[in-house]
C-alpha cells in the first residue's frame, strides 16, 4: 500500500520521519475535495433548490402591482313571471323563460398606495325560446372600479411589506445555503486531516517494522559472532511482531479514514480509492487573537447571517399581520358605458300594459355591430360611489396569526442573541486550541530529535557491547512514540488551522467555494491557500 507522501515533518530528524516531495499529480488536495462536496453533496443540493424556488417567489413577488388578466364564460337561465301575458298576482299564469349567456374580459391589480383596480369589458346575449318567444338582445359593457383603502395599507411602505417578507426569506434561503456549504466544508477539513494523520500515523508504523528489523539481523549476526547468546534474538523477534500487527492495524484506520472521506464528499468510492492527500501539511501557520477571531465570525459567520436574515423576516411577518387586524375603510367608485342592440324585443301583448313599447328603439335597433357602436355614444351608463367598512370584529384566524406572527419574532430575536454568543464561543475556543496545538506541536518537534539522538546512541553502545537489547529496544518504543506523537500533532495543528477558519466564517473564501460560485457549480476562483499566502 503506497502511503502519503506529504507529511511535512519539517525539522525533524532523519529516521521515523518521512521525507517532503512534491505534492502528486493524481493526489486529492483539500480544495479539490471541497469543490466535489458542494457539486455532489445531497445536503446542499437539497438546501440549494429550496434557496432557488425562494428566489423565484421573491423575483415573482416583486411583481406584484402588475395587473393580471381574467376571463369568463358564463351561462343563466331564469324564470320572469312578472313580465307574462294576462300578468296577476293572484294568478301567474304563462311566464318568459330567458337565457342569458356572458363573456367577460378584464384586468385588474394593485397600485403601491394600495389602490385595487379593475377594467374590463362583458357582452351579454339575451333571448327566449319558450311559450313567448324574444329575439335576442345584445349588450355591450365596458366599465371600470376602484377601492381605495383609507386606514389599512395605505402608503407605499405597507404595501410593499409581501415585497419584503419575500425577499427577507429569499436572503434567508441564500444564506442558508452558505451555511450548508461552511458546514460542509468543516466536514470535509477534519476528514481530510483525518486521512492524513492516519496515513502518518501507518508511515510510522511502516518505518518503525523497518528499524525493528534491521535490529533483529544485528541481534542474530552478533549471536554468530559468539558475542550474544542465541537468547537475545527472542525479544527483538518479539517487537518485530508487535509492529507488524500495529502496521495492520493503521492500515485498517487509513481505509477506515478513506471510506468516511469519500462518503462525506458524495463521490463514487471506485473512482477515489486510490487517490492519496496531497495537501502539504503547514507548522509555519500563523495564530489568530481570540478578539480578532470573534469580530471576524460577527462579520462573516454564516449562522449569524442567517439569524439576522430570519430575525428581519420575523419583524416584517409580524408588522403584516398587524396590518390585517386593523379596522379600514374603503372609497369605492365605479363607472360604466352599454352599448344595446337587437331586434323586436317582445311579441305583440308581451306587456299588456300597453305603457311600455314591445319595439326597440330606433337607434338600438339592428345587429350585435350595432351594440358595439353604441358603447360609445354613452347612452346607457352607470356610475357608483360609496363607502366600504371593514371591521375585523372576531376575526379569529387574523388574531391568531398576529399572535403567532408576534411569538415568532420574539422567539427570533432570543435566537439571534443565543446564536451571538456561540459563535464568539466557538471562534474565542478555535484561536486557543490552535495556540495549544502548536505549543504540543513545538514539544513533540524538540522530543522527536531528544529520542532519535537516543536511539542512535543506544544503537552504537549496543554495538559495543555497552548496552542491552532491552535498552535498544526501550530506546525504539521511545522514537517510535514521539514520531508518533509529532506526526499526530502535525496533522492536529492543520486541523485546528482550518477550524479557526471555520469559527472566523472564512472556510469558504479560503478554500474558493464562494456562494455564487456555488450556484453555478464547481468553484471557479484562485483559492488562497495556506500554501499561497504568507502567514
Amino acid at each position: 500500500m503506497s502511503v502519503l507522501p506529504l507529511l511535512g515533518l519539517l525539522g525533524a530528524a532523519p529516521g521515523l520521519t518521512p521525507a517532503v516531495s512534491p505534492p502528486a499529480e493524481a493526489g486529492l488536495t483539500l480544495r479539490s475535495a471541497a469543490e466535489r462536496m458542494v457539486t455532489a453533496g445531497h445536503l446542499v443540493q437539497r438546501v440549494r433548490v429550496i434557496s432557488q424556488a425562494q428566489h423565484q417567489a421573491a423575483g415573482l413577488a416583486s411583481r406584484r402591482f402588475a395587473p393580471s388578466l381574467g376571463f369568463a364564460l358564463l351561462s343563466r337561465q331564469a324564470s320572469e313571471p312578472v313580465y307574462g301575458p294576462q300578468f296577476s298576482y293572484l294568478q301567474p299564469n304563462l311566464t318568459v323563460i330567458t337565457q342569458t349567456t356572458r363573456a367577460e374580459l378584464g384586468l385588474r391589480g394593485r397600485l403601491p398606495l394600495g389602490t385595487e383596480y379593475g377594467l374590463g369589458v362583458h357582452s351579454d346575449v339575451i333571448y327566449s325560446n319558450g311559450y313567448v318567444p324574444l329575439s335576442p338582445l345584445y349588450v355591450f359593457t365596458a366599465d371600470t372600479w376602484l377601492e381605495q383603502p383609507l386606514l389599512r395599507f395605505l402608503g407605499p411602505t405597507a404595501n410593499s411589506l409581501p415585497i419584503v417578507v419575500e425577499q427577507l426569506d429569499d436572503e434567508r434561503a441564500s444564506e442558508a445555503v452558505q451555511l450548508e456549504i461552511d458546514l460542509g466544508l468543516r466536514r470535509v477539513a477534519a476528514l481530510y486531516w483525518s486521512l492524513v494523520q492516519a496515513l502518518a500515523i501507518l508511515e510510522v508504523r511502516q518505518k518503525a517494522i523497518g528499524i525493528t528489523q534491521r535490529f533483529v539481523e544485528l541481534t542474530e549476526k552478533l549471536i554468530r559472532g559468539g558475542k550474544l547468546s542465541p537468547a537475545a534474538n527472542l525479544p527483538p523477534r518479539s517487537d518485530l511482531a508487535t509492529r507488524q500487527a500495529e502496521e495492520v492495524a493503521a492500515r485498517v484506520q487509513v481505509e477506515s479514514a478513506r471510506q468516511a472521506l469519500l462518503a462525506a464528499i458524495a463521490s463514487d468510492p471506485d473512482e477515489l480509492a486510490d487517490l492519496q492527500p496531497a495537501e502539504a501539511q503547514r507548522s509555519d501557520l500563523s495564530l489568530t487573537a481570540p478578539e480578532v477571531a470573534v469580530k471576524s465570525a460577527f462579520e462573516r459567520r454564516s449562522e449569524v447571517k442567517v439569524a439576522s436574515a430570519r430575525q428581519r423576516l420575523a419583524r416584517a411577518q409580524a408588522d403584516l399581520s398587524h396590518e390585517l387586524q386593523r379596522w379600514d375603510l374603503k372609497l369605492y367608485v365605479r363607472g360604466s358605458v352599454s352599448g344595446i342592440s337587437g331586434q323586436n324585443r317582445c311579441v305583440d301583448g308581451y306587456l299588456s300594459n300597453g305603457l311600455t313599447p314591445c319595439a326597440v328603439p330606433a337607434e338600438y335597433a339592428g345587429t350585435a355591430l350595432t351594440g358595439v357602436m353604441n358603447v360609445a355614444s354613452g347612452r346607457a351608463y352607470l356610475g357608483e360611489v360609496g363607502l366600504k367598512v371593514d371591521l375585523p370584529l372576531g376575526n379569529a384566524d387574523a388574531y391568531a396569526q398576529a399572535a403567532k406572527a408576534l411569538g415568532a419574532q420574539r422567539a427570533e430575536d432570543e435566537l439571534y442573541q443565543q446564536v451571538r454568543v456561540n459563535v464568539a464561543l466557538e471562534a474565542r475556543r478555535a484561536a486557543l486550541l490552535l495556540g495549544l496545538a502548536r505549543e504540543r506541536l513545538t514539544q513533540t518537534e524538540a522530543a522527536q530529535a531528544v529520542s532519535e539522538q537516543s536511539q542512535d546512541s543506544v544503537q552504537r553502545r549496543f554495538e559495543l557491547g555497552a548496552a542491552t537489547a532491552i535498552d535498544v529496544q526501550r530506546a525504539q518504543d521511545q522514537q517510535i512514540i514521539s514520531a508518533l506523537q509529532h506526526a499526530i500533532a502535525l496533522a492536529e495543528f492543520n486541523a485546528a488551522w482550518w477550524e479557526l477558519e471555520w469559527a472566523k466564517g472564512t472556510i469558504a473564501s479560503q478554500l474558493g467555494v464562494l456562494l455564487d460560485a456555488a450556484e453555478r457549480g464547481p468553484a471557479a476562483q484562485p483559492a488562497e491557500s495556506p500554501e499561497s499566502r504568507a502567514r
